[in-house]
Formats: structure tokens, C-alpha cells, sequence
């Protein structure tokens, strides 16, 4: 990153060496979510200056989009740390939605969208606060999308993963969680996704346990053996993410495992001291 940033204070412009800054400034805030390294204040700097970017060049879905997703790769840093992503979460949104006036089919961009809705869910839900807003977001976005006929396939998880907030919550209030798991039950949803199989195998297993947590009688036959499998795959990639331990461990404390689940929090920790579950 910091040879990009040396070219670019002589080419300001070039297209090259900004689309390595850009790689490389996401693979860094990804990095210190994961070890719990991440400071806002380092990355704050770079946020402002994407601002100004997309603001100075208004009709380029590039520099739109390059924004939403510093916005984005922020907010969930926060949330994994226990600060407040919502913020930097309605930032991304606002970012991939100037995107999407000029490019309405760009997959990536209703992926952002739903990303930052699910990052927002998630907040919310571990604050107990109210999520009929953000998930009536979700879902539009979800449904604009569908519309557009776009792949679909990456960006499902993070509806489900806004549907699953919003039911975990329900379920920890003592209420109905059936609305939100039907509706979850309904989506189009495929059995493996080799782009991110970490994390989407993530949502699927917190979605799994959140299933077998409900006791719901409707739940489908063998949750228990896909979830078990889905477990073994997972574990076998050697994850390097705590979302995907503390995920795992919930999955085992509902199968009766505490042991199980006792390993799978220290693992997450050993990874990410800082890491703050939601």
C-alpha cells in the first residue's frame, strides 16, 4: 500500500496504482478486524479521502463504489469489535446506491447494500434495539435485486443473515421467531458458494442453530446431520475468522456440547482477543 500511495503523489490519476491502494487498504482493514488490530483512527484518513473522491467525481461509479466499500470493510471492523458500524454502515449504503443510478444491474453493488443492512441487523440485535426498519431495508434491497436479475447467489446470505438477527433477537425476547425463519426457509439458497465459503457457510450454520434453538416442529428433517456436516467442511478450511468460531460454538452448546463449544470460544479468542460476539 504504501508503494501505491508513493505513485500516487506523483500520478494522482492513475487508474492502476489506485485500484491497488484501493485492494490493498480493504485487505488491511479485513486483516486487523480479524486479529483485533483495528484502530478507526488509522483508517479515518483514508475514509475522508474516498469521500472527497467520489464527491469530486459524482458521476463515476468507481469512485462511488470505492467508497462504499472502505465504508463498508469499517463497519464491520466495528462491529467485530464492539464499536457502533451503523454509522459507516448507512455510509456504505449511500455510496452503492449513488453506484447503482448509473449502473443498476453491477451485482457488487445490491451485495454492498445488503451487506451493510446485515452489519446493521446484526448491531442492532446485540443492543436489543429495533430492527423493523433495517430489515424492511434489507428486504427491498433484496427484492430490487430480484428484479434486476442479477446472480443472486452471493448476495442471499446476507439477506439471511439479516432475517436470522432479526429472529435470534426475537427468540432471546421470548417471542415468536416463526415469521423470519419461514421467510428465511423461502430464499433461494444454494448449498455451497465457492467465493466466500467461510463466511456464508457461516451465516448458513448460525441459521442452522438458530433452527434447532427454536424447537420449531416444522424445522426440515436431518438440521441436525447438515449442520454437523456443514461444521466438519468448515472446520476442515481452518477458518481464520472468530465470527466463524463463536458461530460454531453456539452451534455445539445447542447440540448439548459444552466442552465442544468451550474449545471453539478459545480458538475464536486465540485468533481475535478483541473480538466481540453479536
Amino acid at each position: 500500500m504504501a508503494a501505491a500511495e508513493r505513485g500516487l503523489s506523483l500520478d494522482p490519476g492513475h487508474i492502476v496504482l489506485i485500484n491497488i491502494h484501493s485492494s490493498a487498504l480493504l485487505s488491511w482493514i479485513d486483516y486487523s478486524r480479524l486479529r483485533g488490530i483495528y484502530q478507526r483512527a488509522e483508517v479515518v484518513p483514508y475514509l475522508q479521502g474516498a469521500r472527497t473522491s467520489a464527491k469530486n467525481h459524482p458521476e463515476q461509479t468507481y469512485f462511488q463504489s470505492s467508497l462504499g466499500g472502505v465504508a463498508q470493510a469499517m463497519a464491520k471492523a466495528e462491529l467485530a469489535s464492539g464499536g457502533d458500524p451503523i454509522p459507516d454502515a448507512e455510509e456504505a449504503v449511500r455510496a452503492y446506491e449513488a453506484a447503482l443510478k448509473t449502473q443498476p444491474s453491477h451485482v457488487g453493488f445490491h451485495r454492498g447494500v445488503l451487506i451493510a443492512r446485515a452489519v446493521e441487523a446484526r448491531a442492532l440485535a446485540r443492543k436489543g434495539g429495533d430492527l423493523s426498519r433495517v430489515l424492511n431495508q434489507a428486504r427491498a434491497a433484496f427484492q430490487r435485486a430480484q428484479a434486476a436479475e442479477v446472480p443472486m447467489a452471493t448476495l442471499t446470505p446476507f439477506y439471511l443473515e439479516a432475517l436470522t438477527a432479526a429472529a435470534a433477537q426475537a427468540l432471546a425476547k421470548g417471542l415468536d421467531p416463526s415469521g423470519y425463519l419461514d421467510e428465511a426457509a423461502s430464499l433461494p439458497m444454494q448449498s455451497s458458494n465457492g467465493e466466500d465459503p467461510v463466511g456464508f457457510g457461516t451465516i448458513r450454520l448460525r441459521y442452522l442453530t438458530l433452527l434447532l434453538r427454536s424447537g420449531d416442529r416444522s424445522q426440515p428433517p436431518r438440521l441436525r446431520e447438515d449442520g454437523e456436516a456443514l461444521a466438519r467442511a468448515l472446520t476442515r478450511i481452518k477458518p481464520m475468522d472468530p465470527d466463524f468460531w463463536e458461530a460454531l460454538a453456539d452451534f455445539h452448546s445447542v447440540l448439548g456440547n459444552p466442552a465442544a463449544a468451550a474449545q471453539d470460544r478459545a480458538r475464536g479468542r486465540a485468533l481475535n482477543p478483541r473480538y466481540r460476539a453479536s
